[in-house]
């Protein structure tokens, strides 16, 4: 099994009635990330899931799974365990599936991946959600009475990849200009059309057909699984001039992988 190893903080936001789940104070920690399983007919494997809280409050949190994939937007939408074809939550268990996290405490969750036998040749996917069950006693004893009730969620996604699964592909295949709430975007068409899950960077350079001025945006990150195409967009900044340009999108993958290039002559205003 292949962990990676990154460590970070998250808070989801959720709107739900008149109650709203913010900013969290208690800044839960999480690691790793990422898990990723070897597909292995009849195997069973284990990983650990590490979460600290380095908040003054005690925090209860509940373990589950959930299925998800991205809209052609980029963005995740969450389904129902194993409702998705492609879904790993099937076969991964969690112990123990509620923790009690007291101020400055650390604990382990074993993630468990049990395979039928029968090698299946299918990449699967979900996401392993921690999720705070007592924001609502704690909003009591903070006398919170705002409406506004705080809620921490961390995610870690789980992957199952066979071993027969190699190919790694990006394919950059349109680059459009838009606008929204008067910010000019550029809006690029990506498509993993491999068969792994991929890191990557979008880089955009701009050439002023005019002037030969030349601007680089800051790259912008984003993953991707086989078969997902959606447009990642990057703002364009205030200092690029009305004009015509030389727009270049370069996915960059990695040094395993060749970057993937795509040029367009477009009139920006």
């Amino acid at each position: 099994m292949i962990i990676k190893m990154t460590r970070y903080t998250l808070t989801c936001v959720f709107l739900l009635g008149i109650i709203t789940f913010a900013n969290a104070q208690t800044g839960l920690q999480v690691s790793p990330v990422r898990l990723f399983f070897p597909e292995r007919d009849g195997s069973t494997q284990t990983a650990i899931i590490r979460v600290g809280n380095p908040s003054q409050q005690k925090v209860v949190l509940q373990v589950s799974c959930a299925d998800w994939k991205r809209d052609t937007l980029g963005e995740k939408q969450y389904y129902k365990a194993s409702s998705q074809l492609n879904s790993s939550c099937p076969y991964l268990s969690f112990n123990p599936e509620f923790i009690t996290l007291m101020p400055g405490q650390e604990a382990q969750v074993l993630t468990t991946l049990k395979m039928p036998s029968g090698n299946q040749n299918i990449l699967r996917n979900g996401m392993i959600f921690l999720t705070q069950t007592n924001e609502k006693e704690l909003a009591a004893q903070n006398l919170q009475s705002s409406g506004f009730i705080i809620r921490v969620q961390l995610g870690v996604h789980a992957y199952i990849i066979p071993t027969s699964l190699q190919k790694k592909s990006i394919q950059v295949t349109d680059i459009t200009l838009a606008k929204k709430d008067g910010k000019r975007k550029l809006k690029v068409w990506i498509k993993n059309d491999g068969q792994l899950p991929m890191e990557s960077f979008l880089r955009l350079e701009l050439m002023n057909s005019d002037t030969d001025e030349e601007i680089k945006l800051d790259a912008v990150p984003f993953n991707s699984l086989p078969g997902e195409a959606f447009w990642v967009i990057a703002d364009v900044p205030d200092k690029v001039e009305p004009g015509k340009y030389l727009i270049s999108a370069i996915a960059d993958s990695g040094p395993d992988l060749s970057l993937q290039v795509v040029e367009i002559e477009m009139k920006i205003d």
